[in-house]
């Protein structure tokens, strides 16, 4: 009896190692949708980054910046709008030494090509896509994405070394 139970567990093991994650790490939220993908993604607006530094914080947590697509881009637009107002009604009044990051950090650049982002899993984003705030243009030395509060986060052409967003994680299951 005691040799089937360790072939049990032998197995058990053995498949679980080949298993995917299937829940989220704390803090994170699943998204699971048919035409959006499933990953795990966070909202970070405790503190404002550079892109490269936000970067570097999703990283540490197991992912990187998010990557938005046509079918998941109107989501996330709206849960970083609930976002932002849960996050000033947990702070209060803002203080001065308080950073005020509402916008939000995607792994998008056009460092490749000008005008033409690519996020970190690879997909592009045209600049005249109806997801930007204004068209994207040549050689303005801003090389990545935003999602903008002052525009109902829609994404916005910045300056990479800005730190004036918070990173939106994301972590793929």
């Amino acid at each position: 009896m005691g040799k089937s139970r360790m072939g049990l567990a032998d197995l058990v093991l053995s498949v679980c190692k080949k298993c995917k994650i299937l829940a989220c790490p704390h803090d994170y939220n699943l998204y699971e949708k048919d035409s959006g993908g499933r990953f795990c993604y966070r909202f970070v607006p405790e503190f404002c980054r550079n892109q490269s530094a936000a970067q570097k914080y999703c990283h540490n947590q197991g992912g990187n910046l998010i990557s938005l697509n046509d079918l998941n881009f109107d989501f996330f637009r709206r849960r970083a709008a609930e976002e932002r107002s849960y996050s000033i009604q947990q702070i209060g009044t803002r203080s001065p030494t308080l950073p005020a990051c509402s916008n939000f950090w995607t792994s998008a650049s056009d460092y490749g090509r000008e005008t033409l982002f690519r996020f970190i899993n690879g997909h592009e984003i045209a600049a005249n896509s109806t997801v930007w705030t204004d068209p994207v243009v040549f050689n303005t030395g801003k090389n990545c994405a935003i999602m903008d509060a002052s525009k109902q986060y829609l994404l916005t052409d910045f300056n990479c070394a800005l730190a004036l967003a918070s990173p939106l994680c994301q972590i793929f299951l």
